[in-house]
């Protein structure tokens, strides 16, 4: 019986330090798995970014077929352009006697992502250059760009 009295504290010290290493357990799951849904978003937004780039160099390619782009001797060409189902003017940002510069802006609202393309023409040929971006919203922290460019 004098043995079971100098046992009292031992149940409660056990049950403190089990939970104590239960918590801590959690808590490093915790962590790991807010780092894992980080990186899941991060990837999504750079996948969005990038594909949305790269639909923007498809539109670019189209309309450039349909001449909707300045060259050196067409300063400002009277037309819009659709992508995405937005429909948008392309603006001449600078144009000199070899050469003409064009960028259109374009959101996409069922993904809400942006595209800024710009298209420069000139004596050796066309460069086409789309950035991509995950989200529409500038200041968002979690926005990602993704650029691409084409020389032909």
């Amino acid at each position: 019986m004098n043995n079971f009295r100098n046992n009292k504290g031992f149940t409660a010290l056990t049950a403190a330090i089990i939970a104590s290493v239960v918590l801590s357990l959690g808590i490093a799951i915790l962590n790991i798995t807010t780092k894992e849904i980080r990186l899941s978003s991060f990837s999504r937004n750079s996948t969005s970014a990038f594909y949305t780039a790269g639909s923007g160099i498809e539109c670019a390619l189209y309309w450039d077929k349909e001449e909707s782009f300045a060259t050196s001797s067409q300063s400002n060409p009277d037309n819009s352009i659709e992508c995405f189902g937005a429909s948008t003017s392309p603006s001449v940002v600078s144009s000199d006697g070899s050469s003409a510069t064009t960028e259109f802006e374009i959101e996409n609202t069922t993904t809400d992502t942006c595209v800024l393309v710009q298209v420069e023409k000139d004596t050796e040929g066309t460069t086409i250059e789309s950035r991509g971006y995950s989200t529409c919203d500038e200041e968002s922290e979690r926005r990602l760009e993704r650029g691409l460019r084409v020389n032909y």
